[in-house]
């Protein structure tokens, strides 16, 4: 995949947490080791250098061994309702913006009480594979994401 990609979207997912904008950071990580490391724990380390101990406390890690954005979406189901969580932003490239918002919604269709999807898209301009970057809202953005999405 690429690392251009993969370093937009996760900038402007911490951007995002930084300015107050969510609650959580949500990071989608596969089920996989690496270099007999649990990749979810190395993601977990490198958060804790970058972010320092009490931003990455913020973020949650959810593994999964998905191959498609509507996958990924239902792998992801669980890890957020356990939480409670009952509005997302998904964040991903530009050109995905589309299909990312169909897979999440479908991904959460028959969720009761609903779950509200807004996806935000930054540029990348390479087609990203691998590691994707899910941020978690709270409630009081809501209001002006759907304003923005309405127009």
């Amino acid at each position: 995949g690429s690392t251009q990609g993969e370093q937009s979207r996760r900038e402007e997912a911490i951007r995002l947490l930084d300015a107050g904008r969510a609650d959580h950071l949500v990071v989608s990580t596969p089920r996989v080791t690496y270099l007999g490391e649990w990749v979810p724990d190395l993601m977990q380390r490198y958060l804790e250098r970058m972010l320092g101990a009490a931003q990455a406390a913020r973020v949650v890690t959810c593994a999964h061994n998905a191959d498609s954005t509507l996958a990924e979406a239902q792998a992801l189901r669980p890890c957020l309702e356990q939480r409670g969580w009952r509005s997302i932003v998904v964040v991903t490239s530009n050109y995905h913006t589309r299909r990312a918002r169909h897979s999440w919604e479908q991904a959460f269709r028959d969720a009761r009480p609903p779950v509200r999807v807004f996806v935000c898209g930054v540029s990348d301009n390479i087609i990203a594979l691998g590691i994707n970057i899910r941020l978690e809202t709270c409630e009081r953005t809501q209001a002006r994401d759907h304003a923005r999405r309405s127009f």
